[in-house]
């Protein structure tokens, strides 16, 4: 218990520190500017990109979960889930979804983790190749370019053969396991396995994580562009998938905080200077995505919450076999 709380405090110091050192990098006037933008509603139309990808998102596990789950009830789960590791520290949030998974729908724990972590594993399988044309379309140095493209080729197979691994060791683990309780989780897990991991399933899985992150990275792109109005720096696309993957690394690190505050940045404004803008420009940038993103996010999970407790009402009032 103490040390739980000692590494709460310490979360919460460092992001208190982490946005102090954001504050002192911001430029004021453009943040100003840019808020206005986002509490005026001139961001309605990436909203609605961003939105689209929870679409997707919510396809995909429909897809690996199966049909039968309704599609606005995925929904609802994603929302939940998204806003929970938008905001929580560790990526803590993703432990939602196998709770959500079960508490709507009863999906077996066993079931629900080897999705999400499957899941997981396409992403960074479409980030590899994303990263990599992004570099392409920077015009990288050719000798730079053959190191970042082996280093990534070299990534994406290890990625590619975890599933395998996981499948192996989970088949260990069932066969020296002697309570049922452990067990059965670990049987469901190895079964889902290999039945994400191969085929049809494996080529839908990929296509469907590929283009989460194209519209999610189209969102970030619009909504960076709108503000970005009043600079001369050139921005397209692929800066912003370079700048948002590298955000993304950053925010893997151990060295975490709540809601990611200053790792968002660091990653965003550290790939934005390396293609040429100025620091203040950058971090004001990255800090303005930031809270935009956090407010999008908000505005879908917190509708979804509100359900989920009149749905768990309304479970708790409705008597028995009703």
């Amino acid at each position: 218990m103490l040390a739980k709380g000692v590494k709460n405090y310490g979360i919460f110091f460092l992001t208190v520190l982490l946005l102090l050192l954001i504050f002192w990098q911001l430029d004021i006037p453009t943040l100003k500017e840019n808020l206005t933008s986002l509490l005026t509603g001139q961001l309605l139309f990436p909203f609605l990109i961003y939105l689209a990808s929870y679409l997707l998102r919510a396809l995909r596990w429909q897809f690996l979960l199966g049909r039968v789950f309704p599609l606005p009830s995925i929904f609802h789960i994603v929302a939940l889930h998204t806003v929970s590791n938008n905001v929580f520290p560790f990526r803590s949030g993703e432990l939602t979804f196998p709770y959500f998974c079960k508490r709507f729908h009863n999906i077996p724990v066993g079931i629900s983790t080897s999705t999400l972590v499957s899941a997981r594993l396409a992403d960074l399988c479409s980030l590899g190749p994303l990263f990599f044309i992004s570099l392409i379309c920077l015009n990288m140095p050719v000798t730079k370019f053959s190191a970042v493209f082996l280093i990534i080729l070299v990534f994406l197979g290890m990625i590619f053969t975890i599933p395998y691994a996981l499948s192996l060791v989970l088949w260990t683990l069932k066969n020296t396991s002697k309570r049922e309780r452990f067990s059965v989780p670990l049987v469901q897990a190895q079964e889902q396995y290999r039945r994400l991991w191969k085929g049809k399933k494996l080529v839908g899985l990929m296509a469907l994580s590929l283009a989460i992150w194209v519209v999610k990275f189209g969102a970030f792109f619009l909504i960076a562009k709108k503000l970005l109005i009043s600079t001369t720096f050139h921005l397209n696309y692929w800066k912003v998938v370079l700048g948002s993957t590298a955000s993304e690394l950053v925010a893997a690190l151990p060295l975490q905080t709540f809601a990611e505050f200053g790792m968002f940045e660091a990653g965003w404004a550290g790939a934005f200077m390396f293609m040429g803008m100025a620091r203040k420009r950058a971090v004001t940038l990255g800090f303005s995505l930031h809270l935009t993103i956090l407010l999008f996010s908000l505005l879908i999970g917190i509708p979804a919450y509100l359900a989920a407790l009149f749905r768990k009402t309304k479970e708790e009032t409705s008597p028995p076999g009703g």
